[in-house]
């Protein structure tokens, strides 16, 4: 899979304030295109703010995941049906 430099990467990330993502796939630039009239939807969260920790204990990880998942959870409860989904459906994460 192609991926581009790490140097264009941080251009646009320092220069848009963002990350870049790039799809790419069987339709060119898109791995799958969106169904007859709908749309593919990003949204972005909060940053987690962390330090880095050569080998980070189980303790700090579990936080960090706890933190990641609690914004995921909100991300969907907040935009749900924006995208589609009824305001009384939820996110199952595995």
């Amino acid at each position: 899979m192609w991926n581009p430099p790490r140097s264009v990467i941080s251009f646009f990330r320092k220069t848009l304030g963002i990350p870049v993502l790039v799809f790419w796939g069987k339709f060119w630039w898109m791995p799958k295109a969106p169904a007859k009239g709908k749309r593919y939807g990003l949204v972005y969260g909060k940053p987690i703010v962390t330090k880095h920790t050569e080998n980070p204990t189980d303790e700090e990880v579990r936080a960090v995941h706890t933190q990641y998942v609690a914004e995921i959870e909100r991300i969907f409860k907040e935009y749900k049906c924006e995208f589609g989904y009824e305001e009384d459906e939820s996110l199952v994460i595995v």
